[in-house]
C-alpha cells in the first residue's frame, strides 16, 4: 500500500468500518461510533483480548480519518490498476540448453549399424559339393517322443518343510495386513481423542469464515506487510473446528478455549511435521454485518496478525 495510508496497514478502510463504497458521511460516522464502543479497551479485562482491541481501536480510527480527510485520495488509490509486473519481477529466466547447438549436425553413430541382422542363415549344400558328385541327403529332424498317456493317476505327495513355511509365511503376513486395515478403520469410526474445546461455540461463529489476514510486525523488502490468506470452520457447540493458512501449507485444529464480552479464543494446534504455523490464538468477533474480526495473540498477549473473514 502507499506510504501516504500506511497507517491503515495494509487493509481496506471501507472493510474496517463495515460500510460500502458509496457511504454517506454520516453512515461512516454512525458506524465508527458502534464499532469504536464495542471494541473498547477497557470492555477486555484479559490481557490478550485487550491488546487485541488496542489494535482494533487504532486501525478504526485510521480508517475514519482517512475517508473524512482523504477520501478523495483514497477512492483513486483504490480504484488503480493492479500492476501485472510486480507479480513476475522475481520470476527467474532459464536459458535454453540447445541455444548453442550447431545447425545441421550429424547424428552420433549407431552402434548397430554394424552388427548381423537376424538369424545365420545355414550355407547352402550345392556350394560345397564337388563337381561329379550328388548333393548330400536333405536332413530331417527327428520326431518327436510318443506323449504321455492321457489319464495318470495323481500320486499324493506330503509338502516338505520348506512349503509348510512358506505357507505359514503367507497366513502371517494376511493377518498383518487385515490387522492394518482394522486399525484404519477403526481410526476413522472412533471418536478423535486430541486437545478438547473449553467451551461450546455460539451458534452465530458456526460455519467456514475466509479472508486475508495481514502480519502487523512482518513486512517484504519493498516496506509492504506480509500477507496470507485465512479459513476457519467451527461448527455449534462443544466441538473442535478446523484453520487452514498459507495457501494449505497449515493445516491444523481449531480448539475452543474461552468466550466471554462476544468474543471466541481458539487455540491452534497443527502437527509436528508442520513448523512454523502456530502463531498464535485466534480472537474472534462477529460484526453487526455479519463478518467476522480475526486476531493472532502470541503467549506475550501481541497481536500477530489481524484480518477481516466472510462467511462462505
Amino acid at each position: 500500500m502507499s506510504a501516504d495510508f500506511a497507517e491503515l496497514a495494509g487493509h481496506d478502510a471501507y472493510d474496517l468500518l463495515g460500510v460500502d463504497a458509496d457511504a454517506t458521511p454520516a453512515e461512516i460516522r454512525q458506524a465508527f461510533r458502534a464499532l469504536a464502543k464495542e471494541n473498547h479497551p477497557d470492555l477486555f479485562p484479559e490481557p490478550r483480548a485487550k491488546a487485541a482491541a488496542e489494535v482494533r481501536i487504532r486501525l478504526l480510527n485510521a480508517a475514519r480519518d482517512v475517508l473524512q480527510h482523504r477520501r478523495a485520495d483514497y477512492d483513486a488509490f483504490r480504484s488503480a490498476p493492479y500492476d501485472l509486473d510486480d507479480e513476475f519481477e522475481d520470476t527467474e529466466i532459464v536459458e535454453d540448453p540447445w541455444a548453442d547447438a550447431t545447425p545441421g549436425a550429424p547424428p552420433p553413430a549407431d552402434p548397430w549399424a554394424n552388427a548381423g541382422v537376424g538369424p545365420v542363415a545355414p550355407p547352402d549344400p550345392w556350394e560345397t559339393t564337388e563337381p561329379g558328385r550328388p548333393p548330400p541327403p536333405p536332413f530331417f529332424p527327428p520326431p518327436p517322443p510318443p506323449s504321455p498317456p492321457l489319464f495318470i493317476r495323481p500320486v499324493r505327495t506330503r509338502r516338505s518343510l520348506p512349503a509348510r513355511i512358506g505357507i505359514g509365511c503367507s497366513v502371517t503376513w494376511g493377518l498383518v495386513w487385515l490387522g492394518a486395515i482394522l486399525i484404519v478403520l477403526l481410526a476413522a469410526v472412533l471418536p478423535d481423542h486430541g486437545p478438547q474445546p473449553s467451551v461450546a461455540v455460539p451458534a452465530r461463529f458456526a460455519g467456514t469464515w475466509a479472508g486475508t489476514v495481514q502480519d502487523t510486525a512482518k513486512r517484504h523488502d519493498d516496506g509492504e506487510s506480509v500477507r496470507w490468506k485465512a479459513e476457519v470452520t467451527l461448527k455449534s457447540g462443544r466441538h473442535n473446528g478446523k484453520v487452514r493458512y498459507l495457501d494449505g501449507k497449515c493445516s491444523g485444529t481449531a480448539v475452543p478455549l474461552a468466550f466471554g464480552h462476544d468474543r471466541l479464543t481458539v487455540n491452534t494446534v497443527f502437527g509436528s511435521s508442520q513448523t512454523g504455523c502456530d502463531v498464535g490464538d485466534m480472537h474472534l468477533a462477529v460484526r453487526r454485518n455479519g463478518r467476522l474480526d480475526l486476531s493472532y495473540i502470541d503467549k506475550n498477549g501481541k497481536v500477530t496478525a489481524s484480518g477481516v473473514l466472510t462467511r462462505r
